[in-house]
């Protein structure tokens, strides 16, 4: 399956990893927030962010999927967590709103909203691939 997937590192108080892969095919497209700096950790979570028709990998209160509309140099898209019944999870089903542009080098703006606890936050993400980006992470985390 072809797939574009962009990364986007927040180093604060602590290190955040969020990933967003697009499925071409079919319109598909993943978000994640993996929280940490163990490159162990990280790499299981990278190998692990992906789709298989209708089954999405991952924890269901950090994996978000929906479709993307997409024009020349512009993307949006909505993403849910597949989190139903709030009294199985800690979690509360959670909508995502994205709106992004596409930069020259590989490089993705995107505006990220949460409408429900009124949180807005902007990002550069780096195009990259799996291996490449599991590289970045043992560098980073050693």
């Amino acid at each position: 399956m072809n797939t574009n997937l962009y990364y986007a590192i927040e180093e604060t108080d602590s290190f955040n990893l969020y990933l967003i892969k697009f499925y071409v095919e079919d319109d598909a497209v993943l978000f994640k927030k993996v929280p940490g700096g163990n490159a162990n950790y990280l790499k299981k979570e990278i190998l692990n962010f992906k789709k298989e028709g209708f089954t999405v990998f991952g924890q269901p209160e950090y994996t978000y999927w929906g479709a993307y509309r997409e024009s020349a140099k512009k993307v949006s898209f909505k993403v849910e967590n597949e989190v139903s019944n709030s009294s199985d999870s800690w979690a509360t089903h959670e909508v995502l709103e994205f709106k992004g542009e596409y930069q020259e080098n590989d490089t993705l703006h995107i505006n990220q909203k949460n409408p429900r606890v009124h949180f807005e936050s902007d990002r550069l993400y780096t195009k990259t691939t799996e291996s490449d980006l599991i590289a970045l992470m043992v560098e980073k985390c050693n």
